[in-house]
């Protein structure tokens, strides 16, 4: 005697399956054509626009700060500027320093503005 097995065979599903797909893709064709245009243009806005400029870090004065104060982190902030914008003789380590003259909120903090051998 003769059986048919009820469930479909393998190739039989996948060729549902691939159907399937098809069919949800062809009902959402306009959908997916805006999504990947979309996609395209960010790609290509992104691909030529120009790359974000160099930064250096500029440490200033966060408060004004007057003659002979000793500099502690509350009284420095370090903040992101050209590389052009940077002073010459920037102080590298100014904690613990003393001021030699006052400063200004916003002011970079250079050697000439520190207590050192070129100032006793």
């Amino acid at each position: 005697m003769l059986t048919l097995d009820p469930s479909p065979g393998p190739l039989l599903r996948l060729r549902r399956a691939r159907r399937r797909l098809r069919r949800t893709l062809l009902a959402h064709r306009r959908l997916i054509a805006g999504l990947l245009t979309a996609a395209a243009v960010v790609a290509g806005l992104r691909a030529v626009s120009p790359p974000e400029p160099p930064r250096a870090l500029l440490t200033v004065a966060a408060r004004d700060l007057p003659a002979g104060a000793e500099l502690t982190e509350g009284d420095l902030v370090a903040v992101e500027v050209a590389p052009d914008g940077v002073p010459d003789g920037i102080a590298v380590r100014p904690l613990g320093e003393t001021l030699a003259a006052p400063v200004r909120r916003g002011e970079p903090i250079t050697d000439v503005r520190l207590v050192g051998s070129a100032l006793t």
